[in-house]
């Protein structure tokens, strides 16, 4: 019998406060979480640690941006929610050019948090139907 390991989530804000929020939801449904403050400490992190799924804010410090971080993470497979307070506009644009899977308006409960990542990591392993 195998066991599955629970799906790898990488949060990465520089706001304390609301990285312990999700990263408490996140354990709590299950998932093993990972947490960054800054874009290149989400990439070295990401580098020793997969992750399954990543859920970024769109402005932190540094030279990095949320932007730069879709596109990584997108060319090694991997999905990203990105979470704003900015309202819509040219960044917006960007970020979903980039490639994210989630492009989500602060607030944004936990409990949603939660269930969009479950919702885009089954619809990631669900096999591509074949046309006959």
């Amino acid at each position: 019998m195998r066991l599955s390991l629970p799906s790898r989530v990488l949060l990465v804000d520089d706001n304390l406060d609301t990285r312990e929020l999700y990263a408490f939801a996140l354990r709590q449904a299950g998932y093993e979480v990972r947490e960054a403050v800054d874009a290149p400490s989400a990439i070295a992190d990401a580098a020793a640690h997969p992750p399954s799924i990543v859920v970024t804010d769109i402005r932190m410090p540094g030279d990095v941006s949320a932007v730069d971080l879709c596109r990584y993470f997108r060319s090694h497979d991997t999905q990203v929610i990105v979470v704003t307070g900015v309202p819509d506009g040219p960044e917006q644009d960007a970020i979903r050019r980039a490639g994210c899977a989630l492009l989500v308006m602060k607030p944004y409960a936990p409990d949603v948090l939660c269930r969009d990542v479950a919702r885009i990591l089954h619809d990631d392993a669900e096999p591509e139907a074949s046309s006959a």
